[in-house]
């Protein structure tokens, strides 16, 4: 969670968490994510690392509706 105190960052795995196909994010935040090991790159889209951070982040970034002020 430390990694996504950036509102951008947080914004963009929040939309990989709760998408049911890979999401196509700006170059940027799509290679700061799988820069830190948080999702990994098909093609031109991106998808959690693995169904664990799906859950972990799912769970914190959305079930709880944190806010993320971007």
């Amino acid at each position: 969670m430390w990694n996504l105190q950036q509102p951008k960052l947080a914004v963009a795995m929040k939309s990989i968490v709760t998408a049911t196909r890979p999401v196509r994010l700006p170059t940027v935040q799509a290679f700061k994510l799988c820069s830190i090991g948080l999702a990994h790159q098909k093609g031109n889209e991106v998808i959690p690392r693995c169904n664990l951070y799906r859950q972990y982040f799912h769970e914190h970034l959305v079930s709880t509706n944190h806010i993320i002020s971007a």
